[in-house]
């Protein structure tokens, strides 16, 4: 697969997108359809999200159906949204195995903000930690993603990693991001939902 560099960066977050909210329908062999499940809470995600579409595969209707509990679905027909994604496949994304190919992973690594920006979207949160220490609220933000699948952590991981932001592991399925320094390099180019 060749993306235009122009579109690289799009598509760098646009594949953080689909790691965590996205998946792929296989109407026929020369129709599939990219869906994007969104929170109705943040517009600006969703704007965000519907305009990667649009740079990626350019022409395309980006079309925007609401379903219960907030939920809105970004949806974009193209014949080939599965080579665009090869982790498509059957199940649930923490069923299987979840690899970046050798010319995601060259996308990836130069683009690696808009990437882990897309990621953080999805399935990741800034918040305000509160921690008491002798009798005094102390207030601190951080960065928190949940995923169920090892590998999509992996590659979080490892992408925080090459940026030198610091991570841990409170629990099987969080990561967080909690010292200033590295809350301030996420805040640089991810920074709240809006």
């Amino acid at each position: 697969m060749v993306v235009p560099a122009p579109t690289a960066p799009c598509y760098a977050y646009l594949l953080g997108v689909y790691l965590g909210d996205g998946y792929i329908t296989v109407v026929s062999p020369r129709r599939s359809v990219l869906r994007v499940a969104c929170d109705s809470a943040y517009p600006g995600v969703m704007a965000e999200i519907a305009r990667a579409i649009e740079q990626v595969h350019p022409g395309r209707k980006v079309w925007r159906v609401s379903r219960p509990s907030r939920c809105i679905v970004l949806s974009c027909s193209a014949p080939d949204w599965a080579s665009w994604f090869p982790q498509h496949g059957p199940g649930r994304k923490h069923h299987r195995t979840i690899a970046l190919d050798g010319w995601q992973r060259i996308i990836t690594h130069r683009h690696a903000e808009p990437f882990v920006r897309g990621l953080v979207h999805t399935d990741g949160c800034r918040f305000l930690a509160h921690q008491v220490r002798r009798g005094r609220i102390y207030s601190y933000p951080r960065y928190s993603f949940s995923n169920r699948s090892e590998d999509i952590k992996r590659i979080l991981c490892e992408h925080l990693e090459q940026l030198g932001i610091g991570w841990t592991r409170p629990n099987a399925q969080q990561i967080q991001i909690a010292r200033r320094a590295d809350v301030g390099r996420l805040d640089a180019f991810v920074g709240p939902k809006a």
